[in-house]
């Protein structure tokens, strides 16, 4: 009971409850049956959606991302998921700020991204006006935590993307703490809205 109000607790905190259905992320599942393309922002609506989805369709080993980023507390707990089910992850085009976050909990069995793709990432915000605050800070350090990652790696988030928490490229910072990322020439999924 105590985890679950502090997991929620974490999610508002970060802006889970911040955007509307109708900015919710596309959930596709490819045709080989084991991809999933997640395509868009994610929102507090998306975390029970990929918990949904990922159950009725078992088997599911492989997610792609094209995310511009959204809800830090969605992020945070499809991470999880990912995580704790040895889930690969790669990035199609882009996948930026909490996005980024997700993909890395692929880290356990599989970090890709496609050749040219842009993963960029900044300090997680407390609210969807771009407030950082210590809470927001040790969240994502938490999390980080939780995914196997170096928690120094906030660190080096911080120090790339203070003090105007501009975006920054997240693969310089990911290679310095020798995390491995293949790289492929062309990643082959496609999203459509259903």
């Amino acid at each position: 009971m105590h985890r679950g109000l502090v997991r929620l607790g974490i999610a508002a905190l970060l802006g889970a409850a911040s955007m509307a259905d109708a900015n919710a992320a596309f959930f596709n599942i490819l045709p080989d049956g084991r991809t999933l393309h997640i395509v868009g922002s994610l929102t507090n609506y998306d975390a029970p959606v990929f918990g949904d989805l990922v159950q009725r369709h078992g088997g599911i080993d492989h997610i792609v991302f094209t995310s511009d980023g959204g809800s830090m507390g969605a992020a945070m707990a499809i991470g999880r998921y990912i995580y704790d089910h040895n889930i690969t992850t790669s990035v199609q085009g882009y996948c930026l700020s909490a996005c980024a976050f997700t993909w890395l909990a692929g880290r356990k069995t599989g970090l890709s991204i496609e050749e040219g793709a842009l993963v960029g990432i900044h300090v997680p915000f407390a609210d969807t006006e771009s407030n950082v605050t210590f809470e927001s800070v040790a969240a994502g350090a938490w999390y980080l935590g939780l995914i196997g990652a170096p928690q120094v790696l906030m660190v080096d988030i911080m120090n790339a993307s203070l003090p105007s928490n501009g975006m920054t490229d997240f693969l310089p910072l990911l290679a310095k703490e020798k995390i491995d990322i293949t790289v492929s020439p062309k990643i082959v999924a496609t999203a459509t809205a259903k």
